[in-house]
């Protein structure tokens, strides 16, 4: 979960409970009791996933941790300077470029901490023409479209790009006739051609809060349900990429080896 969006998420949400297990799935067998690195952890929820379901040596990066240091088993950072060169075996990058004026920067540094042969797994928002109040309001300077996080990928020395598939194609529905109906209703801020953040309103806090909000717990069977939903949706994605049939998605991920 994002820090910002902490203070009204009362549960998770079932976008984040399939992220979690889909996504760490796709390295499962990378995991195992390796030295894993999360950058731009938020609250920390996926490093500590991964620590207990995997028995992983996890370290979590965020610079807006209150608190740094062994937490709950997790080392929590507030920078990556603090990670020796080409210590991690893995290093996730999940939906934290968005957040940073300077992406390549980031990733380069990223890049660095991994030991050569080590895999770095990288999601992002897709498709410039979602970018709402919503995204504003999470203080993302950019949606990435898919030519785009293609090249920011190529300009990394030292990174093989090895699978790149959008999933959450439902979503990308749902989200694609949400900001054209807020378009037409002049509420939402499609993103500068520029790719700079739009100025924010007193509009993007409610925004956040509707878009986000789950009113269900994580055991209830509507939150199961959505979640189990969602993992289809991952599995159908990955599935017509692997058969060249690439469908658009909410979010995009890429398979990376530090050569």
């Amino acid at each position: 979960m994002d820090l910002s969006e902490a203070p009204f998420m009362l549960n998770r949400h079932p976008w984040e409970l399939s992220r979690v297990g889909m996504i760490s799935r796709l390295v499962a067998s990378r995991l195992t009791g390796k030295n894993v690195g999360d950058v731009g952890a938020g609250d920390a929820y996926f490093a500590k996933y991964v620590a207990a379901r995997f028995g992983a040596r996890v370290t979590a990066v965020d610079p807006h941790f209150s608190a740094t240091g062994l937490i709950a088993g997790i080392e929590c950072l507030a920078s990556l300077d603090s990670i020796p060169p080409e210590s991690l075996d893995v290093a996730f990058l999940m939906d934290v470029l968005e957040h940073v004026e300077d992406d390549a920067l980031l990733l380069r540094e990223a890049v660095a901490k991994v030991r050569p042969g080590g895999l770095l797994l990288i999601t992002v928002p897709v498709w410039r023409i979602l970018f709402s109040s919503h995204d504003g309001t999470l203080k993302h300077h950019r949606r990435y479209d898919p030519s785009q996080f293609s090249a920011l990928l190529s300009s990394i020395q030292g990174l093989r790009v090895d699978k790149t598939f959008g999933f959450y194609f439902s979503l990308f529905l749902l989200r694609f006739m949400q900001v054209t109906f807020m378009g037409l209703r002049g509420a939402g801020r499609p993103q500068l051609s520029d790719g700079n953040l739009p100025d924010r309103g007193d509009d993007d806090e409610v925004d956040a809060s509707q878009l986000t909000r789950w009113p269900w717990a994580e055991h209830n069977w509507i939150t199961k349900v959505c979640t189990a939903a969602l993992n289809f949706d991952f599995v159908i994605c990955k599935l017509a990429a692997s058969l060249g049939l690439r469908l658009p998605g909410l979010s995009m991920v890429s398979l990376c080896t530090k050569k």
